[in-house]
């Protein structure tokens, strides 16, 4: 079965072909929509979000108990999920929503995501290369020594790396 995608850029080669032999404005309207049409029905595709992660914070202590250590990540969004770091002791980490296993930790930074000339936008990132995606990522606001404060404070319930 050939994607849609294949299908869709064969159209938009088999327009602008016959809009270099006509030179007609209509096959050059199709030709620009055909791609915006395409990214379109590609938002509908989309799976929705699992239900498998844990929408709010009662529903992560309901699950796994009380955190041993609850650290601020984002001091807008402290009130949600994305906003903060659970720990659990020896045995996981809640970043942002997401259960992740100390043992897939393989290790913890911080980058400036923002584009040039933008207001800053830090975030944390956990490289996991076990797991799939490897990195998750977590937002920690606009301020370089916060997002480096959230490191050195989430830095001891992390493993020890050997090499």
């Amino acid at each position: 079965m050939v994607k849609r995608s294949v299908w869709l850029t064969g159209f938009v080669l088999l327009l602008i072909v016959i809009l270099g032999i006509v030179g007609h404005q209509a096959i050059l309207l199709a030709a620009v929509f055909t791609p915006v049409l395409y990214f379109v029905l590609r938002q509908f595709d989309q799976q929705p979000n699992s239900s498998s992660a844990p929408a709010s914070w009662q529903e992560i202590v309901d699950t796994y108990g009380e955190p041993d250590d609850i650290i601020l990540a984002d001091p807008t969004r402290g009130s949600e999920l994305v906003g903060v770091i659970m720990v659990y002791k020896g045995k996981q980490l809640v970043v942002g929503g997401k259960v992740i296993p100390l043992s897939d930790i393989d290790g913890v930074t911080f980058n400036n995501a923002s584009l040039p000339y933008l207001v800053n936008d830090y975030q944390l990132v956990f490289s996991l290369p076990k797991a799939e995606p490897p990195y998750v990522r977590l937002p920690v606001g606009i301020d370089a020594s916060w997002a480096a404060e959230v490191l050195e404070r989430l830095s001891p319930y992390l493993p020890v790396q050997q090499d």
